[in-house]
């Protein structure tokens, strides 16, 4: 994943001493791994605004074009180009002038193609690394000077932080400048920048709620939204506006997309993909006009209690009012649905759908169908915002080899309560930017709700999180750093252990007593300090279960670096001794340095000839039912077969053999080491 830094900055006031590097080195310590760092415009010295001449055909080349190009301060240069890119006359675009590099290592020289000098190129987006793949070309207006370096001119200003998605996967709050803004404040303890997302933060009982609400009357359609199976949708929200005039979006936020790689289509899906990118929560929107199965509602009367945020938005209650039906539901057994890519796929029961009464429009949470999709000729949307099961957008991704932002983002397990603030963000971003629309807010809001806010609240004590840590950590810094992550965090000085000096128990148990899944120390462990209530925010309801997560955060935040090394504490005493081993070690040297006997050590398994050899019964051995070898077909019941075989193998070598083993051997009857007491089976200095 991408991060703009102009875009964190909408959030938070960085300090202006700390630098791009700096901060990066930062997130890596506090919250998630960058892996590169990278400063728009690098490598972009030799690239200008050139405005087009002449273009005429190469003479000796059918798919080549020449074209002459001013550069500024009366430098004009001659361009050779393919041509399928499709330039006029009059057009300023960037022109890399011989000799410079390009940011994809591309090196432009002065050269000759076809008996023709070329003292140049023109760039595309991906030439210029300002996306990472496209044909896409930047014309710029004419206002712009003619050898205005496009550093100036494109405003490339900014710093990107390239983000290893392994380091967020469960962290699904992540995924946005804003969730990324809120760990850069908590690590840095500066505060957020008040916003219109300010409101996000922990709240009891309370959601984000839309800003300058006021009543919609007489609504000119009504939305009804019906989610099949409850599980696979937790969340689905809905609203129609028209009005609507695709266009171009406003160049601030074509700005901001292929800064973090992401191409420009138009205004109303380059805002879907804005919005997605900004709060982590994607957004999808249809061509109403699309939708099939809309039919006219007679007597509709709108809820008296409904309110919505756009005071400014109007609609129209002279027309007649419609019925869309919107179908949440799995898909039919080869299904077949175009999606936005131009590929036809073939769906299966598995896979979640959205539909209208005639078809699917859309995969959910993957991508929508080319028979809804905003074109040209769209003049009315319906904006979909909705939380699917992560589980199933992740199938159906893999199924499909479809893998987009939206299903990464999905496959996290996204809260559902963004739906809402998506949705209200998407509509005031049609306001604030579609200025040459009428745009009409036309429908009721659709939100069809399955899931139940559960927010977690675990108990900790103060001493016990310090020990975990390894440091003491003031309360009111934890209090602080846990706050500004969006936990709601109550004190409660009340609880005191009556055995002070007690070590703690870091075992937790579930408290019968209180809500499910409340987990608190152990009661009898609370030394002293502070018993900390700690409410988890819906956005963390993934990753944030137990105490020691809490203590992870507070760490993390904290900064592992700023913990001071200390040996460990720990009471040593030394180990009791092994009688059996002990007596054993003593007949070792007795045997060995006093009586010279040298110690061998034999496989504890025999063989049937070796014992036939020595007069021995077979009965009563534990026979091995796979042997390796013939010789070794049993378990020994004596040392001195195999202690025999050893001198016959060296009395060649040696005048005088002396050896001892002490081994294991294996009898398959009880009482055979002790006949005097068959119940008290031990050997010398063993423990009863």
């Amino acid at each position: 994943m991408l991060l703009s830094l102009n875009w964190l900055k909408d959030f938070v006031n960085i300090p202006k001493n700390i630098t791009p590097e700096e901060l990066g080195l930062r997130l890596t310590m506090h919250t998630v791994e960058i892996d590169g760092i990278e400063k728009q415009g690098e490598n972009l010295d030799g690239v200008v605004v050139g405005e087009i001449l002449e273009i005429k055909n190469h003479p000796n080349a059918n798919k080549l074009s020449i074209a002459q190009v001013d550069v500024g301060e009366n430098d004009f240069r001659q361009i050779i180009f393919g041509q399928m890119l499709k330039i006029k006359i009059g057009q300023k675009m960037p022109v890399a002038l011989a000799p410079t590099v390009l940011p994809n290592g591309q090196e432009i020289k002065k050269t000759k193609l076809r008996g023709e000098t070329s003292e140049g190129m023109f760039c595309l987006d991906q030439e210029l690394g300002l996306l990472k793949e496209g044909v896409s070309a930047r014309f710029f207006d004419k206002s712009i000077k003619n050898g205005t370096s496009v550093i100036k001119a494109l405003g490339l200003d900014d710093v990107i932080y390239e983000v290893d998605n392994k380091s967020i996967t469960n962290r699904p709050d992540l995924w946005g400048h804003y969730g990324m803004a809120r760990e850069i404040a908590a690590f840095l303890n500066i505060d957020m920048i008040d916003n219109k997302f300010s409101i996000f933060n922990f709240q009891t009982n309370s959601n984000f709620q839309f800003s300058n609400k006021s009543k919609i009357q007489n609504p000119q359609s009504t939305i009804n939204a019906q989610v099949e199976d409850q599980k696979l949708c937790p969340r689905y929200m809905a609203i129609a506006m028209n009005g609507i005039k695709i266009q171009d979006s406003q160049e601030w936020i074509q700005k901001r997309l292929m800064a973090v790689g992401m191409r420009p289509i138009n205004n109303i899906v380059d805002i879907t993909n804005y919005v997605m990118l900004e709060l982590g929560q994607p957004t999808h929107a249809f061509d109403f006009g699309k939708i099939k199965g809309k039919f006219p509602i007679s007597n509709f009367q709108f809820p008296n209690n409904f309110q919505f945020p756009i005071s400014n938005f109007k609609t129209n209650s002279k027309a007649q009012k419609n019925n869309t039906q919107i179908i949440i539901r799995n898909a039919k057994q080869n299904e077949i649905i175009k999606t936005l890519d131009g590929v036809e796929r073939k769906l299966d029961e598995s896979m979640l759908v959205i539909a209208d009464e005639k078809k699917p429009i859309a995969i959910a949470g993957v991508m929508g169908g080319v028979n809804s999709e905003v074109d040209d000729k769209t003049n009315s949307i319906l904006i979909e915002s909705a939380n699917f099961n992560a589980i199933s957008v992740r199938k159906t991704a893999q199924k499909l080899g479809l893998r987009t932002e939206a299903s990464m983002r999905f496959e996290k397990s996204l809260d559902p309560n963004l739906c809402e603030i998506a949705l209200a963000r998407i509509v005031e971003l049609i306001k604030e930017t579609c200025t040459n629309a009428n745009a009409k807010i036309i429908s009721n809001l659709a939100d069809e709700k399955n899931f139940d806010i559960n927010q977690k609240t675990i108990q900790l004590d103060l001493d016990w999180l310090n020990k975990r840590i390894g440091q003491e950590i003031k309360e009111n810094r934890v209090v602080e750093i846990l706050e500004s992550l969006g936990f709601g965090v109550e004190i409660n000085k009340n609880e005191k252990s009556k055995k002070k000096n007690k070590k703690i128990n870091i075992n937790t148990h579930v408290d019968t007593k209180r809500p499910t899944g409340y987990l608190v120390s152990n009661p009898a462990s609370i030394q002293c300090s502070s018993a900390l209530s700690v409410c988890v925010p819906t956005w963390r309801a993934k990753d944030i279960s137990i105490p020691e997560d809490i203590v992870e955060e507070v760490a993390r935040i904290y900064g592992y670096n700023n913990l001071k090394p200390e040996m460990p504490v720990a009471m040593i005493k030394a180990p009791k001794i092994n009688q059996e081993k002990a007596l054993e070690r003593e007949i070792k040297n007795i045997l060995s340095q006093g009586a010279g006997l040298t110690e061998v050590y034999n496989y504890s398994f025999v063989g049937e000839k070796q014992l036939d050899k020595l007069g021995i019964s077979l009965h009563n051995y534990i026979q091995l039912a796979n042997p390796i070898v013939s010789q070794h077909t049993m378990l020994r019941q004596s040392l001195i077969p195999n202690l025999l075989d050893n001198i016959k193998l060296n009395q060649a070598k040696y005048e005088n053999i002396k050896l001892f083993e002490i081994g294991n051997v294996f009898l398959n009857f009880s009482g055979a080491l002790n006949k005097s007491d068959k119940n008290n089976d031990k050997l010398p200095h063993q423990e009863n």
